[in-house]
């Protein structure tokens, strides 16, 4: 019994991580949601500092530059991996988000770290077997968001030729 949590622990332990999980997804979200409208505001002030000829082409009618305003710009706070090769042609994979999604990331991350830093600590035969299952959990994820980056791309398509008929 010399492992055991005093009692009452695992409640305050609970109750601080909900606390913090709240205030982590509020400030990623008022941190994203400043960096989309920077960025809305700049793509304005671009299109306001055109040419009159540029807006007689067919691509730049106004479905499309609203388009582009409402969800170009909402797009930085996606997921989205990159694939970089290096010298030894191994895959790296650089997770690019903001927001809220960069604060999941990195808590995913952290939760990663510090749970194998236990359980090396408390047991570590079984935290090798584990550590030999995380690519069959990793890979499906990386999987995951690689298709929904194609088919967001397919649908920003679509809603952009949609636009363009008026």
């Amino acid at each position: 019994m010399d492992n055991c949590f005093p009692p009452g622990t695992i409640v305050v332990i609970l109750f601080l991580e909900e606390r913090f999980f709240i205030l982590k997804n509020v400030l990623f979200a008022c941190s994203g949601e400043a960096l989309t409208q920077r960025i809305r505001s700049k793509i304005f002030r671009a299109y306001l500092s055109q040419d009159i000829a540029w807006f007689d082409d067919p691509t730049h009618n106004p479905g499309s530059l609203c388009l582009q305003l409402s969800s170009e710009a909402s797009a930085v706070q996606r997921v989205r991996t990159v694939l970089i090769y290096d010298t030894l042609t191994v895959f790296i994979f650089i997770i690019q988000a903001t927001g809220v999604h960069i604060g999941t990331v990195l808590e995913a991350f952290g939760n990663l770290g510090i749970g194998t830093v236990l359980s090396f600590i408390y047991g570590w035969e079984l935290t090798l077997v584990i550590i030999g299952f995380l690519p069959f959990l990793i890979v499906p994820g990386v999987v995951n968001v690689k298709l929904v980056d194609k088919f967001s791309k397919k649908d920003s398509k679509a809603f952009k030729a949609a636009s363009q008929v008026c």
